[in-house]
């Protein structure tokens, strides 16, 4: 006789990626010429483009995408978009908090998307469209934020998404896609970032970067401005708030934080903090990290 499975035997499942919620999912048409300052975030978000042709720049590196290519945007990542070759935009914008041990793998992930995970967006669209737009096709922000649509829809939508994102690293292992814009002058930019992240523990001057870089101070200014809608010195705050962000998450204290990103005090790197994200460090961590001590 067959001995009774014991419930202390029971195997408990855990999502590789789950989604927490999600901030924004919409259609977007973008007229040409069209340009996007960029931003930073504490979210991700997925770009797809349906129809035209933009340029991306996502931290260091600047991507131009087409019909069918899908970008991601890992939290805190500088990010901008604008129209390329007079073509105008039509693109598929989520934004959204997830969890699980496969969502790191999204960092850095450029790809063009096969068939099927073409049908799989656009079926997604499709079932959000109704929820969330108008006959006109505009989309019902107010609603959505307030939740103002049916639980079982709610989870339906994140059901499908959280689909769509295991299918897309499933697939993303069999697809390379790799393409840069203008070259030249981004390796410079990338080279620019690259040299503020190996110095985001300290500080370092315009003089400093332009002579790191070998270029002048006015190369770097104009080649800065071209990918990054804000000054050198504030996308290197932004980068320390980032990093900061990261080490509020593994619980690390404030005092250390302030000290390790080399800002002179711990009231200043608050400060400095709540300008740059809208909430002190400590509401931050409990509001957005959902971590309390």
């Amino acid at each position: 006789m067959k001995k009774a499975q014991n419930i202390h035997d029971e195997k408990y499942i855990h999502k590789s990626i789950e989604i927490e919620s999600i901030i924004s999912l919409f259609e977007a048409d973008y007229k040409n010429p069209y340009y996007f300052p960029g931003e930073f975030h504490p979210f991700w978000e997925l770009v797809y483009v349906l129809d035209g042709e933009i340029n991306v720049a996502g931290d260091e590196k600047v991507y131009i995408l087409h019909e069918g290519d899908i970008i991601f945007h890992k939290p805190m990542e500088f990010h901008k978009l604008w129209t390329s070759k007079d073509k105008d935009i039509h693109a598929f914008i989520a934004a959204f908090r997830a969890k699980g041990p496969l969502v790191s793998n999204f960092e850095g992930l450029v790809l063009s998307l096969p068939a099927e995970l073409e049908k799989d967006i656009k079926r997604l669209l499709s079932y959000a469209g109704k929820k969330f737009f108008d006959k006109n096709g505009q989309y019902h922000r107010k609603m959505f934020e307030s939740w103002q649509i049916r639980q079982d829809e709610i989870q339906i939508i994140v059901n499908m998404l959280e689909i769509f994102l295991l299918s897309v690293l499933k697939k993303s292992k069999n697809i390379n896609f790799k393409s840069t814009v203008d070259t030249g002058v981004s390796e410079v930019y990338r080279e620019i970032v690259n040299k503020l992240n190996e110095n985001i523990y300290g500080n370092i001057t315009l003089k400093d970067l332009a002579e790191q870089c070998n270029f002048s101070i006015s190369q770097i200014k104009r080649v800065f401005s071209k990918y990054s809608d804000i000054g050198i010195h504030k996308y290197f705050l932004k980068l320390k708030i980032a990093t900061a962000i990261r080490m509020l998450g593994q619980g690390v204290h404030l005092n250390e934080i302030s000290k390790t990103l080399a800002f002179s005090s711990q009231n200043y790197f608050s400060w400095a903090f709540k300008r740059e994200t809208g909430l002190s460090p400590s509401d931050y961590k409990s509001k957005i990290l959902n971590i309390t001590d």
